[in-house]
């Protein structure tokens, strides 16, 4: 963790504590936002990732946990993190819980 808030003496070389950031504007049908590490990106891809969250996984607190095992089913040897952060229960009813402004789910492996 520390390499990555950026501790000098524990970086190796070639190493980056620079995160990649991608400005998107949500859509209207956007449901969720998905903040992962390349250990994640690097086993799945974006529709697998899609399919994933629409299909297997309709529980919210549970979104992560299913992303992290599915990669690690896919031979995934980096560490992984997940975070999935839904914006709309209500296009799924199946997913509502108590009212809150966001439901999120965090994994890691």
């Amino acid at each position: 963790l520390a390499r990555a808030l950026g501790g000098g003496k524990l970086r190796t070389p070639g190493l980056l504590a620079e995160p990649e950031i991608i400005s998107v504007p949500l859509q209207q049908n956007d449901v969720c936002l998905v903040l992962a590490s390349d250990g994640l990106f690097d086993s799945l891809t974006i529709p697998r990732i899609q399919y994933l969250l629409h299909q297997i996984v309709p529980v919210p607190d549970l979104a992560a946990k299913g992303l992290v095992a599915d990669a690690i089913d896919q031979g995934a040897t980096d560490n992984i993190t997940a975070l999935v952060i839904y914006f709309d229960d209500d296009q799924y009813p199946s997913r509502r819980r108590p009212p809150m402004p966001l439901s999120s789910s965090l994994d890691t492996y």
